[in-house]
């Protein structure tokens, strides 16, 4: 969690729209601080893995394990989105500097892609948190957070800044409440049904 704010917080950087002066000048200054952001981005990730992992809430019933749920695949996808998203941002690190305009508009433009890919992750995993909670006010949030996370997938589309800080923080907030209601042992998801193949076993 610690791991998911740091990330969020320490560096917005440059999308589309970004002019070439302006973008080298951010990616030159700020060089430290990118390459530690998207050091912790991707330790967070790795982290997410687990996290989804434990949702999953395996059993083993007669030597076969149960299928996964759709929460924990759905967490798997966020883990994977978030390490694609340092991907173009450690390009433009190092290259920036250098890069023709063309390279350098399309990194950019690759940094907001990545990132829409990331929110809409992050919206099927509201989306699957809110359909398997236990209780009313679970699924409320969840939908509120993946509305949250749809709504700035799309404004991305438009260059727009609009909730950049408040569907991650809202999306961290959700994992907050995963999280602590795991390690007290009052899980907020409903567990999956066994298949049919392994209900027979």
């Amino acid at each position: 969690m610690l791991l998911l704010l740091g990330s969020a917080a320490m560096v917005t950087a440059p999308g589309r729209g970004t002019a070439d002066a302006a973008a080298r000048s951010f990616y030159s200054a700020n060089v430290g601080v990118i390459l530690l952001a998207q050091v912790i981005g991707l330790l967070a990730a790795a982290a997410f893995v687990a996290f989804a992992k434990g949702l999953d809430g395996r059993q083993v019933q007669s030597g076969r394990d149960m299928p996964r749920s759709s929460v924990a695949l759905a967490g798997w996808s966020v883990a994977l989105a978030a390490g694609l998203t340092a991907v173009p941002v450690l390009w433009l690190s190092a290259v920036a500097q250098n890069a023709g305009s063309a390279m350098l508009h399309a990194l950019l433009a690759a940094s907001d892609l990545t990132d829409m890919v990331l929110f809409a992750a992050i919206t099927t995993f509201a989306l699957a948190t809110a359909a398997a909670a236990r209780d009313r006010w679970v699924s409320i949030w969840a939908l509120v957070v993946g509305a949250l996370a749809a709504a700035r997938a799309l404004l991305l589309l438009f260059r727009s800044d609009a909730l950049e800080m408040v569907a991650p923080m809202a999306f961290l907030s959700l994992v907050l409440l995963l999280s602590a209601a795991a390690l007290a042992r009052r899980p907020l998801l409903r567990p999956r049904p066994a298949s049919p193949r392994v209900a027979e076993l």
